[in-house]
């Protein structure tokens, strides 16, 4: 029979194998002087006077090989699966650096656009009468959150239009809708922009008792 040399860890096996079945203790055999690298054709002989044939031999050798193949297989695909994860979480920490160093530029330039817009007062109704309607025909109620613009307004306010209001004295804002059309004017003593319900002007801060008579404000149409 040719001598083949195979790897040392399958053969070593196959022998240990074939001394057990003749009663001899893996101690034993590894304590008799034996070399870890031994040739196919000695564990072979060694399984032959024991009665096991060479395809046998030769099986639990391929079982072991195939064994060895599979953990290899198993450690390649979990390296593959750590690099993925790393790649992932390297990449979502990217994007939420990008996001945090961009939040804070993004309120500064609203800030900054909201603060450039123009004063201008906003008043209040005051008493009215139960029932009374407003210039497009809504009931009038002094709680919402509705306002007037001027009827000399120069770019006018059409109804139902949103405007934020902003109090220039404390920041508190709300949004009003535009149901209604007033007779104050705005001039350059008087600035007057907006006529607010008595419930809107007290949210946004403004004195009913007693009657602060106007807060200054700015204004931004949304729709």
């Amino acid at each position: 029979m040719p001598h083949i040399r195979v790897l040392a860890l399958p053969l070593l096996l196959a022998a240990v194998h074939v001394a057990g079945s003749q009663g001899t203790t893996p101690t034993a055999f590894a304590t008799a002087g034996h070399s870890a690298t031994l040739s196919a054709a000695s564990a072979a002989s060694a399984a032959k006077k024991k009665g096991i044939s060479a395809w046998k031999f030769d099986g639990v050798i391929s079982t072991h090989r195939y064994s060895i193949q599979r953990q290899e297989k198993r450690s390649e695909a979990h390296d593959m699966s750590k690099r993925i994860l790393h790649a992932c979480l390297a990449a979502g920490t990217a994007a939420l650096t990008v996001v945090v160093a961009l939040a804070p530029a993004s309120s500064a330039a609203t800030d900054s656009a909201e603060a450039h817009r123009p004063k201008c007062w906003a008043t209040h109704y005051g008493p009215v009468p139960p029932g009374s309607t407003t210039s497009n025909g809504d009931i009038f109620d002094n709680s919402k959150n509705a306002a007037a613009t001027s009827l000399t307004r120069k770019h006018q306010v059409p109804f139902g239009t949103r405007v934020k209001v902003t109090n220039v004295a404390n920041g508190k804002s709300l949004v009003v809708r535009i149901n209604d059309r007033g007779t104050f004017k705005h001039t350059k003593q008087e600035p007057k922009c907006l006529d607010l319900t008595d419930g809107a002007f007290r949210r946004l801060g403004g004195s009913l008792d007693p009657d602060a008579g106007h807060i200054v404000v700015r204004q931004k149409v949304l729709h």
